[in-house]
């Protein structure tokens, strides 16, 4: 005999995910917590840029104002030793020049000075600019010579240098970069 007998299986009408509510639970619950993960993970790498940011424009602007401060400096001490030294050129009695002597060497020294803020603080353009100006002047570094007599300050020189170095400060300090930085 024949089995005419079938196996059927009783037609179920709830879906796997309603006989299973508490896996649904989990997975549901699991989804959001890793989506959450994500998320923080996005903002929290957006933040750390705009940190970042922040942190480089304050490098930048405090190193913008260091070469300012060392730039005027040295500009205004190369004016009062150049200045000095046309004094100490043009002195003809013992007294006056005594006097420009002593002004002379502190100028110098001051100079000097600032020659070393603006070889520590600034940038290549501004090294060239400081060679460039010193050779204008008298040897500033460990002399305690006077210059020669016969060796007369230029002022068309000095103020062309000047004027460069100026430009220089201008264009790296200036808060607001703007053209026509020549003085």
């Amino acid at each position: 005999m024949k089995n005419d007998r079938k196996i059927t299986r009783p037609a179920r009408t709830e879906s796997f995910w309603d006989r299973h509510r508490n896996l649904m639970t989990v997975f549901v619950g699991l989804l959001g917590a890793v989506l959450a993960l994500v998320g923080a993970g996005i903002g929290a790498n957006a933040a750390l840029g705009g940190v970042e940011k922040q942190i480089a424009a304050g490098v930048i602007a405090r190193s913008q104002d260091k070469r300012d401060v060392a730039y005027k400096g040295y500009l205004e001490a190369a004016n009062k030793y150049f200045y000095s030294w046309d004094e100490l050129s043009r002195a003809n009695e013992d007294k006056a020049k005594a006097d420009a002597e002593v002004r002379f060497r502190l100028a110098r020294f001051e100079f000097q000075g600032q020659a070393n803020e603006v070889w520590v603080q600034g940038s290549d353009s501004a090294i060239k600019g400081l060679i460039e100006m010193s050779a204008v002047l008298p040897e500033s570094l460990a002399s305690s010579e006077l210059p020669p007599h016969e060796r007369i300050p230029d002022q068309v020189l000095f103020r062309e240098k000047y004027n460069n170095f100026l430009r220089i400060r201008c264009e790296e300090t200036a808060p607001v970069t703007r053209t026509g930085c020549r003085p």
